[in-house]
């Protein structure tokens, strides 16, 4: 009987000392999303950081903080970190739609349009049903593809004809261009 007793004991300590980590990483989550919120990034940063750490956090909530610490990289302007934190939540939750997103939307503001644009598509094909998701990516499309003006495409259509002859002069002269116009 005294064995039992002090393996129950044991059993509670043990479960007692569990309950504060626990509760731990839930209230730094929550304080970390009150200062994003009120704009103290950096103190987000590290909230976010205690809570990935943190061993009681569920495998798959660890995608969602890593999202969370990479918005906050994002809005104090490290975007390399940003990336990088978008990045591990995708290796974490590989259909993670929002993280693709994301890490888009900084490849475009970084200037490399190819990474945005495909991980805006990939981010849409996961949920087409998502406006923003479906916005961003035309906008981007439109952005990235060569646009043809009005004057392209009569220079081009002058530059078929192979011969031009002149009436007055009865020459034969190559076709004119814009720089020869």
């Amino acid at each position: 009987m005294m064995a039992s007793m002090r393996h129950a004991w044991l059993v509670v300590i043990l479960v007692l000392a569990a309950v504060p980590a626990w509760a731990d990483f839930r209230e730094d989550l929550e304080l970390g999303f009150r200062a994003q919120r009120r704009g103290d990034l950096n103190q987000a940063v590290e909230l976010y950081t205690k809570v990935i750490r943190s061993r009681d956090l569920p495998a798959g909530n660890r995608a969602s903080v890593y999202l969370l610490r990479g918005e906050a990289y994002r809005d104090m302007g490290e975007t390399e970190q940003a990336v990088a934190d978008f990045t591990r939540a995708l290796r974490v939750r590989p259909n993670y739609a929002q993280a693709f997103y994301f890490r888009g939307l900084i490849f475009e503001k970084l200037g490399r349009g190819d990474e945005a644009l495909k991980d805006l598509k990939k981010a849409h094909a996961l949920r087409p049903d998502n406006e923003l998701y479906r916005e961003k990516l035309e906008l981007l499309e439109a952005k990235l593809m060569p646009k043809k003006s009005g004057s392209e495409d009569k220079s081009s259509d002058k530059a078929e004809n192979k011969t031009e002859i002149s009436k007055e002069n009865k020459e034969v002269r190559p076709p004119r261009t814009p720089s020869t116009q």
